[in-house]
C-alpha cells in the first residue's frame, strides 16, 4: 500500500476528515455565515466542461462528493473525451465507496489518457478497497512504469 500512496496525487479531490459531526456540512466547522458564503461562491452555473470540472473540484475539496459527481457528469456530457473529468468523477465515486462506479470511470480515464500513471495508481487503490489485489498490483506496476520508468510495469 505504501507504494500506491506514493503514486497517487489527487490534484482535485482532497477529502476533508474531521471528528466533529458538524464538520460534515460542506466541510466547514465555522458558523452558518461561512456555509452560506461557500454555497454562494459555488452557485454560479458553469457554461462549459472546464467550468463544471472546476466547480466539481471545489465541491470535492470540501467533501460534497455527490455535488462533485453531478458537475463531473455535466463536464463529461459536454466533453466526453475529457479524461480529467472521468478521473475526478472516479475519485469522487471512490470517496462515497461506490467502487464499481469508480473503477468504471477510472478505466475510461485510462482509455482516454493511457500514459497517465496517476490514473493507474488511483484505480489500483480502488481495486484494493474492492478486494481485487491482483488487479491492484497490475495497475500499481503500470503506474510505477509510467511515472518512474520501472521496467517491471512494462511486462
Amino acid at each position: 500500500i505504501h507504494s500506491i500512496a506514493g503514486c497517487l496525487h489527487h490534484s482535485a479531490i482532497i477529502p476533508y476528515r474531521h471528528n466533529r459531526k458538524d464538520a460534515f456540512i460542506c466541510g466547514f466547522t465555522g458558523n452558518l455565515g461561512d456555509i452560506v458564503t461557500f454555497q454562494r461562491r459555488h452557485a454560479e452555473e458553469p457554461t462549459d466542461a472546464a467550468g463544471y470540472l472546476a466547480r466539481g473540484n471545489r465541491y470535492g475539496r470540501n467533501g460534497v462528493y455527490h455535488r462533485a459527481i453531478q458537475d463531473y457528469s455535466a463536464a463529461i456530457e459536454l466533453a466526453p473525451h475529457y479524461a480529467e473529468a472521468w478521473y475526478n468523477r472516479g475519485c469522487a465515486w471512490y470517496e462515497v465507496a461506490d467502487y464499481d462506479q469508480a473503477i468504471a470511470d477510472l478505466t475510461q480515464a485510462i482509455q482516454l489518457a493511457p500514459d497517465n500513471g496517476i490514473y493507474y495508481g488511483q484505480r489500483s487503490l480502488v481495486y484494493l478497497f474492492n478486494d481485487q489485489p491482483e488487479l491492484a498490483e497490475a495497475d500499481q506496476q503500470q503506474c510505477d512504469a509510467l511515472r518512474f520508468g520501472d521496467p517491471a510495469g512494462s511486462q
